[in-house]
């Protein structure tokens, strides 16, 4: 049965496009359970993967996204069972494996997992991968031995997607927190978010030293760099750091001095390839330990057709708070027998694209001459909507954990439709 899908395909001068497509069950890629999709997201690691800013996508066409949640349709292996709701972030999704921008994923089944009774699909995506890294790294404070009567704890990049999680989580959790941000019109909802103390981006306050007087007894980083190296050296005896991020850079110019002299310790924050268990514990955690009531008012809902839009105006900045896709939203059939577009045109099937206010058909005598390059039109017309994105001419980076991406393309990309 034919689904809709964002699908990513890269033309041979490496110029990534996507369109929404009709997509057949058969083309999906191996894996023990089939989910029906319901919610995906847009991050900032899918807006520099859809529009070729980063070189995330390894394989092409792939349908990206890199999370989601639904529920299972059917299963191969014993742990799923049709009807169970289910979560994917991370693995290889949207990187080498179809992501989360279509209506159905077949899918590992070491991948999913279960969602909480209490999250819904909905929750699920408006946490996403963000939280789900704060909440790691919040698991990993806890494990070095940090606890609210020990002292304070940073979070950096607080009014980002991870930062304003983590400060949620740890307020909720008891920790008096310090909120690092360049965002002066972000402080008020900072401190509805559990904030208690809120300061610049510049960590060091002066010349830079191997360690100095004990500001905090905790942190999580999203930034990485000199900021990391601020952090540690003003991280108090026994204090613990959290990294999952390095959008300040990879390099970590700090000193031995606070491990060696204060017994401060670095936990590293992997959120694509964390083990299934650590995973699971997390979502619990979630579940109980993130007031989902603090991100309603940041949470902006699109459709599959928004998502290439959406991605530019996220590299632009233009975008605040959480980005949710309604897979199953906005898809209606353009009819031209109700709307001419272009040209004149006979009446037509229904396109599988969607329903493309300002579409552009190529026509040519009576009927369209509709272009479909990637042979994926199963309605026998498809109509188009050509959106240029903006150029992103600055260099960027993005982590999860893991990843260092120096972007210095300055080229445009285009979404198709």
């Amino acid at each position: 049965m034919p689904f809709n899908a964002l699908l990513a395909t890269r033309s041979d001068q490496r110029a990534i496009t996507t369109r929404v497509v009709s997509f057949e069950e058969s083309q999906l890629m191996p894996g023990e359970v089939t989910v029906a999709v319901e919610w995906s997201s847009v991050s900032y690691r899918d807006a520099l993967a859809i529009t070729g800013a980063a070189p995330l996508i390894k394989t092409f066409p792939l349908i990206p996204g890199i999370d989601l949640a639904g529920t299972v349709e059917a299963s191969l292996d014993a742990r799923f069972e049709r009807g169970d709701k289910v979560v994917l972030n991370g693995w290889a999704l949207g990187q080498t494996h179809h992501g989360g921008y279509a209506q159905r994923a077949r899918v590992s089944a070491d991948w999913l997992l279960k969602l909480p009774a209490s999250i819904s699909t909905r929750d699920a995506m408006a946490i996403g991968t963000a939280g789900y890294t704060a909440m790691l790294s919040v698991l990993a404070l806890e494990h070095g031995g940090l606890t609210p009567e020990r002292g304070d704890v940073l979070v950096t990049g607080a009014s980002g997607g991870v930062g304003s999680s983590a400060v949620s989580i740890l307020s909720k959790l008891g920790y008096r927190v310090i909120a690092s941000t360049g965002r002066q019109e972000q402080h008020s909802r900072l401190r509805v978010l559990g904030a208690t103390e809120i300061i610049g981006r510049n960590i060091q306050s002066g010349e830079a030293r191997s360690i100095g007087a004990a500001r905090w007894m905790g942190a999580v980083d999203t930034v990485g760099s000199k900021t990391l190296a601020g952090i540690l050296a003003q991280t108090g005896y026994g204090g613990v750091v959290a990294a999952c991020g390095v959008v300040q850079g990879a390099d970590l110019p700090a000193s031995v001095l606070p491990f060696m002299q204060r017994a401060v310790t670095l936990i590293g924050i992997d959120s694509v390839n964390a083990p299934r268990a650590i995973r699971s514990r997390a979502w619990e955690r979630l579940a109980t330990d993130l007031d989902r009531a603090t991100l309603a008012p940041v949470i902006n809902e699109i459709g599959l057709a928004d998502v290439p839009s959406t991605a530019s105006a996220i590299l632009q900045g233009k975008m605040r708070g959480r980005t949710i896709v309604n897979v199953n939203s906005g898809l209606r059939a353009v009819d031209v027998r109700q709307r001419r577009i272009c040209g004149s045109a006979d009446a037509m099937p229904p396109s599988p694209v969607g329903d493309v206010e300002d579409a552009v058909v190529s026509t040519g005598g009576s009927r369209p001459e509709i272009s479909d390059p990637f042979g994926l039109s199963t309605g026998g017309f498809v109509a188009q909507l050509i959106r240029h994105q903006s150029p992103h001419l600055a260099p960027l980076c993005f982590s999860a954990g893991i990843d260092l991406l120096d972007i210095s393309d300055p080229s445009a990309s285009r979404g198709v439709f």
